[in-house]
């Protein structure tokens, strides 16, 4: 059967009950038709602003414009730093946010900083950053040369060592003259001589020896450079108490208890390690490490807010068996935010490389952009049919001839052709100034920080890196020094069973005078000398002595007596066969002349 098409009786059947429902039109029939008539299309206006419109939209654009302008870095709370789950303990009771005390030095710390209006500023700079955003600046040269370039200067002499004296005479010869005492104390040759006559050589070529083995210098720059870094270093001191020769890791259990000070006086360090337990010392960088078990309820014990086991990756460890080095330790209030660390030098100098940053990509923007070429043509033909595409062409045509080997031509009636440019002179200073206030604050000279030698009639750095040095050598003593000490006294305990007090650890210094320096200095006492002979106030007796006594002159070893006095040299004329009138034949009777010889001959 055929389907589709008009079927008869197909569809919806009317409802008969229903009433029929006629539509109304919708235009009522009574109301006449309008003509159509063209209505003429109202032309364009242009857009107008009030002055009134623009001046309150004035502080909406300019807030926004700073929005986008200037980079705003996040506000920061003061919480505690955050590490990874395997460096922290499976024990949640020795977790830092578990301890009641600290919960409360936190809440507190917020409440000052909010009231301050630091909880809706940016607190960049002022509260710790983290160790991820930190590892990811030293991967900046800005902040590496700043931390690698302290941590060569510290350790690039290193250390040398010394015996003890005579407190007594010491004091002496450093009150008669201090600048030669230490210059004596020093010097290499007089450093050797004096552990030579206490009979020390061989223990300090066995210290030397083992800390090649040990490699400490490396593990001290190491130590420095991380602490710049993240402002907190370890060395983990891997001492085996119970001679675990053939375990690769320390007893688990061992490395929880206490190993002492390594002071003389210590029982605990002499009881831990024996000889042959110092096997490695190996940095630990922060991130690894969890402080646990501290004090943070009473200030009065030695344990305040010092932390007396850390956690690394799974393992307690005694702090006596972590050396933590916290070279810009901040304020206790700050310290659970800092990890119980200290300020970094990329955090310190953050501020300021931001600025340079931004000043060197603006000068090269600049450079790059300084001279803008314009082109004055008629722009009334963007209005015609196809003119974009034509003025587009235009330009086009002239960016591809733009060179020194084109050819630029222009209606002289319609174009005009001219170049503006941007003056430049003067960037380089602000770009320098930039640069010099990251020296400022990481006081490091400019000439070691960037290579660059200073520019200008006599300009010199000498003075500067004197200063620096002297910066350098405190820093040594301060950071360096207390660990140090403690690393060498180990190394006693471990290869001869006790602390020898009358060996101590200098460091070398970092400019040694030249002999042309030398030969100055020697010159000056010589000149010195002869004017005070002159002069009468000293006898020549008395210089010799001097000479003979000071070690600091090149015959203090050659057993000289000081009473036994040479014979006066030969004043000019004397046995030389010239001179004035007088004396026997030319040549003889002592004072001979070439004149009247016999007349006044003997």
């Amino acid at each position: 059967m055929p389907r589709g098409g008009y079927r008869p009786g197909a569809g919806r059947k009317p409802n008969p009950n229903k009433p029929k429902v006629v539509a109304a039109p919708k235009l009522r029939q009574d109301t006449p038709r309008l003509a159509a008539t063209a209505v003429p299309a109202e032309p364009k206006k242009t857009m107008q602003f009030d002055a009134a419109d623009w001046a309150a939209l004035l502080p909406q654009i300019e807030e926004i414009s700073k929005r986008y302008a200037v980079r705003k870095s996040e506000a920061r709370r003061y919480e505690l730093p955050n590490f990874p789950n395997v460096a922290m303990p499976k024990n949640k009771e020795h977790h830092l946010a578990m301890d009641a005390e600290l919960k409360e030095v936190i809440s507190y710390g917020n409440s000052i900083l909010s009231s301050n209006g630091f909880d809706a500023t940016a607190g960049e700079g002022l509260l710790f950053l983290g160790y991820t955003y930190l590892a990811e600046l030293a991967q900046r040269p800005e902040y590496r040369v700043i931390a690698e370039t302290i941590a060569d200067d510290s350790t690039r002499k290193w250390i040398d060592f010394d015996v003890t004296g005579d407190k007594k005479e010491e004091a002496e010869q450093e009150a008669k003259d201090p600048a030669g005492f230490a210059e004596r104390m020093a010097d290499p040759d007089q450093r050797e001589k004096r552990i030579k006559d206490a009979g020390k050589l061989d223990k300090v070529k066995q210290l030397k020896d083992d800390q090649l083995r040990l490699g400490v210098q490396q593990a001290f720059y190491q130590a420095s450079r991380t602490d710049n870094f993240f402002g907190r270093a370890h060395l983990f001191l891997d001492i085996r108490t119970n001679n675990q020769h053939l375990d690769p890791s320390p007893d688990e259990i061992e490395i929880t208890t206490d190993i002492g000070d390594a002071t003389p006086g210590n029982t605990t360090s002499r009881t831990k390690v024996p000889p042959g337990s110092f096997k490695a010392i190996r940095l630990i960088e922060p991130m690894w490490a969890y402080p646990i078990l501290y004090n943070a309820s009473d200030p009065l014990r030695s344990d305040w807010y010092n932390p007396q086991q850390w956690y690394v990756m799974g393992k307690n460890i005694h702090q006596s068996r972590l050396l933590t080095f916290v070279g810009h330790p901040v304020p206790d209030i700050l310290k659970p935010a800092y990890a119980f660390g200290g300020l970094s030098l990329s955090q310190m100098a953050k501020p300021y490389i931001d600025i340079w940053l931004q000043t060197r990509q603006s000068v090269a923007e600049m450079i790059h952009a300084y001279s803008v070429m314009v082109l004055g043509t008629d722009l009334s033909q963007l209005m015609t049919p196809n003119g974009q595409a034509a003025l587009l062409a235009r330009i086009a045509l002239f960016n591809m001839m733009r060179d020194n080997q084109g050819l630029f031509v222009h209606n002289k009636d319609t174009e005009e052709f001219k170049n503006v440019s941007a003056t430049i002179s003067g960037l380089e200073h602000l770009q320098a100034q930039a640069q010099e206030h990251i020296a400022s604050v990481s006081r490091i000279p400019l000439v070691k920080l960037t290579g660059i030698s200073p520019s200008g009639l006599n300009a010199t750095s000498e003075f500067e890196i004197e200063v620096y040095d002297d910066t350098i050598e405190a820093y040594q003593e301060r950071f360096h020094k207390p660990k140090l000490d403690r690393v060498v006294h180990f190394q006693m305990l471990s290869l001869w069973g006790e602390i020898d007090p009358e060996i101590t650890v200098h460091f070398n210094p970092l400019r040694q005078v030249s002999e042309s320096e030398k030969g100055e200095q020697l010159a000056k006492k010589a000149d010195m000398h002869e004017k005070f002979v002159n002069m009468g106030a000293i006898s020549p007796a008395e210089v010799r002595k001097a000479i003979v006594e000071d070690e600091d002159m090149p015959y203090a070893d050659l057993g000289l007596d000081p009473e036994d006095m040479p014979d006066p040299p030969a004043e000019e004329g004397l046995l030389s066969g010239k001179g004035g009138k007088g004396g026997g034949e030319p040549g003889q009777g002592g004072f001979g002349a070439s004149e009247g010889g016999a007349e006044a001959g003997t």
